[in-house]
């Protein structure tokens, strides 16, 4: 799994995006309101890099943290 986030001018987070290659394919998810959505076009993250850097696992598990935090 690939991990991807994308920030606003201001540094705030405008998504986190994860893209899965697994039995079922290629398919890609962004973080919204609390939960997973999946979402074909976010597979555009692979080859646009204004749709997000990449980041680790670890570090898009945090920022979902932290978003949760002020929900």
């Amino acid at each position: 799994m690939k991990w991807f986030v994308d920030r606003n001018h201001d540094g705030s987070v405008s998504r986190v995006i994860r893209i899965h290659d697994d039995a079922d394919g290629l398919w890609g998810e962004f973080f919204r309101d609390g939960q997973w959505v999946a979402d074909p076009v976010v597979l555009e993250v692979l080859s646009d890099p204004t749709w997000g850097l990449p980041v680790s696992a670890k570090e898009g598990q945090d920022i979902i943290a932290r978003l949760a935090e002020h929900d």
